[in-house]
């Protein structure tokens, strides 16, 4: 298993590092935690806007409601906000 500073790497999931490429519309600068993959944002079937993080090599990846984290952080942590 190839491994790059700790993080897997595409390659171990049987596509080539060389011809890997990111997502359309990654976030620049914004990364998934564990495995520094692509971030961006995404169009909801409700019209409102999704945090998309891929993980496992861009095989997999979640999607998190991007309005309920800005109230969820208006309510608890304003000082992010500043």
């Amino acid at each position: 298993m190839s491994n790059e500073g700790g993080f897997l790497v595409p390659s171990d999931f049987g596509t080539p590092k060389s011809k890997y490429k990111p997502p359309k519309g990654a976030m620049k600068g914004v990364r998934e935690y564990n495995e520094e993959m692509e971030v961006c944002l995404v169009p909801m079937e409700s019209g409102r806007l999704a945090i998309k993080a891929f993980n496992e090599g861009g095989f997999n990846s979640v999607q998190i409601d991007l309005e309920d984290v800005i109230v969820w952080l208006k309510k608890n942590r304003p000082d992010l906000l500043k």
